[in-house]
């Protein structure tokens, strides 16, 4: 019935065994598809800052200042909330591929395969009283799809989700649903494979939201915009808030459909379009955020977001006034465990230069930040050992807070 992913990852974990006192409790990652262009938005340029063939469709005085933060003109609905982001340009994705960099932002990491498990897995495996490791909504496919996978496609606006069909179901429906879980469980349980422990792990936590469902409100979508795209983030992100509300994951990765921000051309004109749909309602999400609680805390001390590309803009327009891939791109991060600010100078090409890791300014000889580092830092944050599963990265000091 398609509510359990059988997982290819290598073995099952445990949980943590203590939580370190400042970790996220919550992940929630929101995967743009296509490529935000930075010098519009996290990495704007003075003209004097930007070669002669970088394109840069604006003057000095339409870039945002908040404090020590400086915005783009396309990130202007979010800049209320500009104080308390921590943006890192520059960050080396080393792939101009829409496919591998799915692969590796899914993940968090550079070179990764089919095989290896999701940085929401890793988090959600590590959970406590949530039901689910981690939920996907959204646009999905198998570059994406990763080993405690639960959630259905919708990379149309207007198709509802596995949670929504759920949603639709009685209270005597879900139970009956949760008990032929539990009973196809035992098509797994006698075999010793690690992919079979697997599934029976997904089969048991699957047979528990079923029965946990008819136990909380159910998700109500509230309307926020009348842009069919801005409401479908609206959505999905009110439906990732219900999930933590009440306790149901600990970690929700959503991706935008498809390959929204891939603008080969027309950049400026369409860029400007799918920002305002996002960040409008990423804004309005965060507002949420600053006066919700979770668990009897605060949200914005116990949530983790993080916002990114699988790969970023080329600086230079093409001859269909587009850009092109770039093997760099921003990434933007809120919440719980971080320093807020602005991270890794970037050249007149916007070309990340290596950095202080105790500063995140360039420096010469320093630290070159890649996607690896992301995740390594993500971990940290929700207090997984990162190095026990794979990610050679490292988690960046001038990134977390102090």
């Amino acid at each position: 019935m398609g509510l359990a992913s059988l997982g290819t990852i290598v073995r099952p974990w445990t949980r943590a065994a203590a939580a370190p006192s400042k970790r996220a409790r919550y992940f929630l990652s929101f995967y743009l598809g296509g490529g935000i262009d930075q010098i519009l938005t996290t990495d704007p340029k003075k003209r004097s800052q930007i070669a002669p063939t970088t394109d840069r469709p604006y003057g000095d005085k339409d870039i945002i200042a908040e404090g020590d933060m400086q915005l783009g003109p396309f990130m202007a609905p979010i800049r209320r909330h500009a104080k308390r982001l921590t943006i890192i340009n520059g960050v080396v994705t080393a792939t101009v591929s829409h496919q591998t960099g799915a692969l590796q932002h899914s993940r968090m990491k550079l070179g990764a395969d089919f095989e290896m498990p999701g940085i929401a897995d890793l988090i959600g495996a590590h959970r406590d009283t949530q039901v689910l490791p981690s939920v996907n909504l959204g646009d999905a496919d198998e570059y994406t799809h990763t080993s405690t996978w639960f959630g259905s496609p919708t990379n149309h606006i207007d198709k509802v989700g596995l949670l929504d069909e759920l949603g639709a179901l009685s209270n005597e429906e879900l139970l009956i649903l949760a008990e032929q879980v539990e009973k196809g469980r035992g098509l797994f349980e006698s075999q010793r494979a690690a992919r079979s422990r697997v599934a029976v792990g997904n089969l048991n936590a699957t047979a528990k939201l079923l029965r946990r469902l008819t136990e909380v409100p159910r998700f109500s979508e509230e309307k926020w915009s009348d842009d069919a795209v801005a409401q479908w983030y609206a959505k999905n992100l009110q439906q990732a808030l219900w999930l933590f509300q009440h306790d149901l994951t600990r970690a929700v990765y959503i991706r935008s459909a498809r390959i929204i921000f891939d603008t080969h051309f027309n950049n400026i004109e369409l860029q400007k379009v799918y920002c305002a749909q996002f960040f409008e309602m990423f804004a309005r999400f965060l507002d949420i955020i600053e006066r919700t609680s979770l668990g009897g805390q605060p949200a914005r001390d116990q949530l983790l977001v993080l916002a990114s590309s699988e790969l970023g803009r080329h600086p230079r327009l093409n001859s269909n006034a587009g850009k092109d891939h770039f093997p760099e791109a921003p990434v933007m991060l809120y919440g719980a465990g971080l320093n807020p600010g602005q991270f890794v100078d970037t050249g007149r090409e916007t070309e990340g230069h290596p950095v202080k890791l105790a500063t995140g300014r360039r420096q010469r000889g320093g630290h070159v930040v890649t996607l690896d580092d992301i995740g390594a830092t993500v971990l940290e944050i929700a207090g997984v050992d990162f190095q026990r599963f794979g990610h050679n990265g490292r988690p960046l000091p001038f990134a977390l807070a102090r």
